[in-house]
């Protein structure tokens, strides 16, 4: 039984191009995980420096006091 995370299922609609291509081939040999799939394409499109700064941004995101939102995403 194939078991898919919603995840998995929007994945591919947020790559376009040469990620498109990389995903329709790579998809079926990381055996229907998506951690596996996931981190396939970590290593292929990013670099773990990035990675772990890209992630540390997220974490550490605050919006101000009186700062609209969009103001503080940007």
């Amino acid at each position: 039984m194939r078991r898919v995370t919603l995840k998995w299922e929007l994945f591919p609609f947020s790559l376009k191009g040469k990620a498109r291509r990389w995903y329709s081939r790579y998809v079926g040999s990381v055996d229907e995980e998506w951690e596996k799939l996931q981190a396939k394409f970590f290593l292929t499109y990013f670099s773990i420096s990035r990675v772990a700064r890209l992630c540390r941004e997220i974490l550490n995101y605050k919006q101000e006091e009186k700062e609209s939102l969009g103001a503080a995403w940007a």
